[in-house]
């Protein structure tokens, strides 16, 4: 089941990406697509592995709407296409893949500042860590499977609830495209000048 949600969010942001920085921002368009895939999302986990639908259709819009919003602001700052999606991308398997790639920086079981400050930040943005905490009451960094390979799990973390999670992931995504919007319409003001 773990296996499952870690791939579903990697397949989800390998798809999203390149399909948010590619062509222009329709809001209702894109809006409506994250939101019936959210559906779709949360439908199949509550249905084949027992998830609690609204945490899911709920962390999975965030996400998309927070990565989204990044493209467009990206965008308009006048990024590339294949720029946004390669950061954007990076970015996002970084984040899937930070409980392994911080285990140099948190390798002692001891409390010491710098190794609990990155446990703390990671459990709170890991998108998986938080959905399996309020889907499936599931503390993903503390499993056999990921406590033999990371240390995070011997350090004290709360993950955030999931609707802190997706408040602070909806309201990204949206400052994001109210900053690309404001760069765009202070272009074109310039532009005409």
């Amino acid at each position: 089941m773990i296996a499952w949600i870690v791939t579903g969010f990697a397949a989800w942001g390998t798809a999203l990406v390149p399909w948010a920085a590619a062509g222009s921002f329709r809001a209702g368009r894109n809006l409506l697509a994250i939101l019936v895939a959210s559906l779709v999302a949360g439908l199949l986990a509550a249905t084949s592995q027992g998830a609690a639908f609204l945490p899911t259709v709920a962390i999975f819009s965030g996400c998309s709407l927070a990565l989204l919003g990044a493209a467009r602001l990206l965008r308009s700052v006048g990024c590339c296409p294949m720029a946004t999606t390669l950061s954007l991308g990076l970015t996002w398997w970084l984040l899937l893949a930070s409980p392994f790639l911080a285990a140099p920086l948190v390798s002692a079981p001891d409390v010491s500042l710098p190794s609990q400050a990155v446990t703390t930040w990671i459990a709170a943005l890991h998108p998986v860590g938080v959905l399996l905490d309020s889907g499936w009451s599931l503390d993903w960094f503390r499993a056999d499977h990921l406590y033999d390979a990371s240390p995070l799990g011997s350090h004290y973390f709360r993950y955030p609830s999931w609707r802190a999670y997706v408040g602070v992931a909806l309201t990204s995504g949206a400052v994001a495209i109210a900053l690309a919007y404001g760069v765009d319409k202070l272009r074109a003001s310039r532009s005409t000048d």
